[in-house]
């Protein structure tokens, strides 16, 4: 239990000192305080602590947030991916604000006040993800007896603005685009663009994908395994033996023209049933930044559905240049004249926003394309590696056309006088 204890110091004064030991140490800590008041008070909090079991140490609130956070963090049995995605949000987010400071010192309105700041400056996921971070860090603090209480609780965070296909947040190609497109893409990836929209594959589950995990590659119809995914983190890749979610591991039948070009692409390079079915010239992975920097965004631009390159001729035809127009964020419009077409279509698609589509907006419209068609929630989550019917209605089913001419016909049966 707490003892108070008179100390005189030199020049005549007295101070007043609290003895105290940490529940399951032998070892004696210390507290002075200039009035016997509070002395007192100090140890009347330890008291009713330590009846609580809820007794936490006043000097490990001086422990520095942004070591005890890294720690926090790298003690995690995460995925590498979900490590180094919660590692970056710290470092670019949390730490700049609170690396600092003492877990002690930090309280519930300097929080508020930093969540607010962040969502002026990043996107309502962006703040929310940062957010995040910080509570899991104070929660484990509170649950370590470093500090007593949580500054995190009742901080009012953006609301995530969820993204579906009726309100557009997807943007998405048509067929007769995506089929421009596809023209353009090089022939050794044009494979992964046929997965992602043909049959709603993710880049992960793509670049993981074996010859051996397609059925019919002799003739008939045709499906594709999905049990892998690629994992790229700080430009190091790994096969991860199972896909994102359990519900990612599934067969997703082809279609035909799908197949056609599965076919025609085990038989182009020469792969073995173990090959990895997308990867470079030199039989390396693909990365996704790469994928879609230099295979997808230049299709699109090539494909005229992103941003314009055209061709001027120079004198006697000898020596042409290519005029890029493209629009950036703010929807500023920009031109230049380059003396390469490729050089032109680089630059657009480097800094035309925004784009048309993306990878993973492929496999958007795969799935939309599916509900869209009628079939069965069910088996439209099952196709998308989806654990909730209800998640992929909510996000990709939008309003058909006719919708207001068949609501009216549901009860057009009824007759009144």
């Amino acid at each position: 239990m707490p003892s108070i204890h008179k100390v005189a110091i030199p020049g005549g004064l007295v101070r007043w000192r609290v003895r105290y030991r940490l529940p399951g140490e032998s070892k004696l800590r210390s507290k002075t305080f200039p009035t016997r008041r509070e002395a007192s008070g100090f140890s009347a909090e330890l008291r009713s602590m330590q009846a609580r079991g809820a007794f936490v140490d006043p000097n490990a609130g001086k422990i520095k947030f942004g070591p005890y956070a890294v720690e926090v963090l790298a003690a995690r049995p995460d995925e590498a991916s979900t490590r180094a995605r919660d590692q970056s949000i710290l470092r670019t987010h949390v730490l700049p604000e609170f690396g600092g400071r003492a877990m002690g010192s930090i309280t519930h309105s300097e929080v508020q006040r930093w969540v607010t700041k962040l969502g002026t400056r990043r996107s309502p996921a962006t703040t929310r993800e940062a957010y995040r971070i910080l509570h899991l860090v104070i929660k484990t603090a509170v649950r370590d007896r470093i500090i007593g209480h949580d500054p995190c609780l009742d901080v009012k965070v953006p609301k995530r603005m969820r993204r579906t296909v009726a309100s557009g947040g997807f943007p998405m190609l048509s067929a007769e685009d995506f089929a421009l497109v596809l023209r353009e893409v090089p022939d050794r990836h044009r494979l992964a663009a046929a997965l992602a929209f043909g049959a709603g594959l993710r880049w992960g589950e793509t670049a993981a994908l074996t010859v051996r995990d397609f059925t019919g590659l002799t003739g008939g119809p045709m499906t594709v395994t999905v049990k892998r995914t690629l994992q790229e983190v700080a430009g190091a890749f790994s096969i991860k033996q199972r896909p994102k979610s359990e519900a990612g591991a599934r067969q997703v039948p082809l279609p035909e023209w799908v197949a056609t070009i599965v076919r025609r692409h085990v038989a182009t390079y020469g792969q073995r049933l173990d090959d990895n079915l997308i990867v470079n010239e030199v039989g390396g992975f693909v990365s996704r930044g790469y994928a879609r920097l230099y295979i997808l965004r230049p299709a699109l631009v090539r494909a005229g559905l992103m941003g314009h390159v055209i061709r001027v001729a120079g004198p006697d035809d000898a020596t042409p240049t290519w005029n890029a127009t493209w629009t950036d964020r703010a929807g500023t419009t920009h031109a230049e004249t380059f003396t390469t077409e490729a050089s032109a279509v680089r630059a657009v698609a480097r800094r035309h926003h925004p784009a048309p589509s993306s990878w993973h907006g492929l496999r958007h419209a795969y799935v939309s394309a599916l509900v869209t068609a009628g079939l069965d929630p069910v088996h439209v989550a099952m196709a998308a590696g989806h654990s909730d019917p209800a998640f992929t209605l909510r996000t990709y089913a939008h309003p058909a056309t006719d919708a207001s001419a068949r609501i009216r016909a549901a009860q057009s049966h009824v007759e009144v006088d």
